[in-house]
């Protein structure tokens, strides 16, 4: 028993003093409020160039909306979720919205690292959902939040909200199938972003697409599923680079089709060979005069004797001389130079 309270009296003292001198680290989250009212004023801009409405700075909406962007910041995770998995329904409810009248609200969030507003736009604008946030027909209150985490992710929040009992008390408008077209108002009209809408593949099987008023690289690589970085490749373009309506921007580069050849095929060759050919012999054979004087020693009955040559088939081999001679019936070849061929006939 004693060893075991020694163990955990140990444990207990090694453990305090590592958190002494290893404590754990704490990032604190830095607020960007600045980026939050320019966010809005884009948002607001958007509004007038459809000709609707702006949306009205509501304090609790407001503060609401700061407090989950530094909620998600401080986890470092994009999430509709509050504390405790809250809603933004019941977080504007609990901060004392709505006076317990029924809420409505539509949230959209972003994040990037230390990425201003309009990137939160580019991100929105392609997307029906966060659009139709922002363009809502009848007015509401509106709030956003700025916050960047210690890994330097910017998260935005924007909040339009509405309760029953405030102002006119209509019902929101259904979200629209289609994107409203801009028609813009007054004297000096905000230019209108347009939604991306992704071109279909040429014969050649490029996608090109045509750059609409008020869109940007950035809303464009969304639209299509590309990365930015691709897009920037294929066009030659940076990040600094503007782009004006009617530039078209290489999405996918056309298709190169390689010429496929048969696989060769090999032919035999054939070397000659030198072939040895032998010609007739065709010296006379001279016909000796009969010995007058008699012997007692048989002489051999010689027929004759021929001699010729015979030419080699390949060159530079030397020349080839046969002898023919009959020896009592016998027959016999001989040849000299190059090789010696020896034939023997009996008559």
């Amino acid at each position: 028993m004693r060893i075991r309270w020694r163990v955990l009296l140990a444990f207990t003292l090694l453990t305090s003093v590592w958190a002494m001198f290893f404590p754990r680290q704490v990032y604190a989250v830095e607020t960007c409020t600045d980026w939050a009212y320019e966010l809005i004023n884009l948002v607001n801009n958007l509004r007038a160039s459809l000709g609707l409405p702006a949306y009205s700075i509501h304090p609790i909406v407001m503060a609401v909306a700061q407090g989950h962007s530094e909620y998600q910041a401080t986890i470092d995770t994009l999430t509709h979720e509050g504390p405790g998995g809250s809603r933004p329904k019941d977080r504007l409810r609990a901060a004392g919205y709505g006076n317990g009248q029924h809420i409505l609200v539509s949230e959209n969030i972003a994040w990037g690292y230390n990425m201003p507003p309009q990137g939160a736009m580019d991100l929105w604008i392609p997307s029906s959902i966060h659009y139709y946030t922002m363009t809502i027909p009848q007015p509401r209150h509106v709030g956003a939040g700025c916050a960047t985490s210690a890994t330097g992710k910017t998260y935005y929040t924007l909040m339009a909200a509405w309760y029953t009992g405030a102002g006119s008390g209509e019902a929101p408008a259904p979200m629209p199938t289609t994107m409203p077209t801009a028609t813009p108002t007054g004297p000096t009209p905000t230019p209108t972003a347009v939604p991306v809408l992704p071109s279909t593949p040429r014969p050649d099987g490029a996608v090109i697409h045509i750059v609409q008023p008020g869109q940007t690289l950035m809303m464009i690589a969304l639209s299509y599923g590309v990365s930015l970085e691709r897009i920037l490749e294929l066009n030659g373009l940076t990040r600094d680079s503007l782009i004006y309506p009617g530039d078209e921007i290489i999405i996918v580069p056309p298709l190169t089709v390689s010429p496929t050849f048969p696989p060769a095929t090999s032919t035999p060759s054939f070397t000659p060979s030198p072939t040895l050919t032998l010609s007739a012999v065709t010296s006379a054979v001279p016909t000796p005069a009969p010995s007058s004087s008699p012997s007692m020693t048989p002489t051999p009955d010689v027929a004759g004797v021929s001699m010729g040559t015979v030419a080699p088939g390949g060159p530079g081999l030397p020349p080839f001389w046969v002898f023919l001679i009959t020896v009592g019936g016998w027959v016999v070849m001989v040849g000299l130079g190059w090789a010696l061929v020896t034939y023997r006939s009996r008559g």
